[in-house]
């Protein structure tokens, strides 16, 4: 385990209402330096999976250590070493981007304002706005740049390009590609755009209906699937 940064066993989430199964015998690690995709429709469980991680949603079965942290035994060893990213707003919407990083940065012991100021900066983000005045799009890099701003162990990104134009994807992927390269950072980043992941992912979960249907590392993948146009497929099957 010691170099697994993220190691799922059996893992089982419900909906507290009517105790369905949401995601259900999940089973997958991370190595420590690594990038995982987590691919699957909307409503395949991705978030829910990584909330799970994250902390932010219980577990009804299973186990989920972080960097050997179990979660649900060791949250706040967790939360301190991850950086979660959404485009869904988990802040104050009245306060200033600023004012907000600086009080939640008191949390984590890596925190730096001057990190969190020049991501702000390269993603024109602008740190005295107040979140209420802001775009989706806008949202989700001042979460970003929070989330970097503490120097996590693991990135969590839950699909946060979904709200962005291209040019603000570009800008991101640009960061995250940065961050690849230094090696010191894991990332799962969950997407049902799988070109979002093709120069950036070591390892591929695919989700459906809850259920895990495929965890294999790129090579794999490409070992193991055809890929191409339908017709150049159909023409390939034809001859073989």
């Amino acid at each position: 385990m010691e170099d697994k940064i993220v190691d799922v066993s059996n893992l089982s989430v419900s909906y507290y209402k009517n105790n369905e199964f949401r995601v259900h015998d999940v089973n997958f690690y991370l190595d420590k330096g690594e990038v995982m995709g987590i691919i699957g429709r909307n409503g395949a469980g991705k978030t829910t999976l990584l909330k799970s991680i994250a902390g932010l949603k219980g577990i009804d079965s299973g186990e989920i250590f972080i960097n050997g942290f179990k979660q649900g035994e060791d949250n706040k060893s967790i939360k301190k070493i991850i950086g979660y990213v959404s485009s869904e707003w988990m802040y104050d919407l009245t306060v200033k981007l600023e004012v907000q990083a600086k009080n939640l940065g008191t949390y984590y012991d890596g925190f730096s304002y001057d990190r969190f100021g020049d991501i702000c900066a390269r993603l024109g983000i602008k740190k005295k706005s107040r979140p209420l005045f802001l775009s989706a799009g806008e949202k989700v890099k001042f979460t970003l740049a929070f989330a970097l701003s503490h120097n996590p162990k693991l990135l969590v990104m839950d699909e946060p390009m979904s709200c962005l134009d291209p040019v603000s994807r570009d800008e991101i992927m640009d960061i995250l590609r940065e961050i690849i390269e230094d090696g010191q950072v894991s990332i799962i980043y969950s997407t049902h755009m799988i070109h979002e992941l093709e120069t950036i992912a070591d390892r591929i979960l695919f989700m459906d209906s809850g259920c895990q249907k495929m965890f294999l590392d790129v090579n794999q993948i490409q070992d193991k699937y055809f890929q191409g146009r339908k017709m150049d497929l159909e023409e390939l099957f034809e001859r073989l």
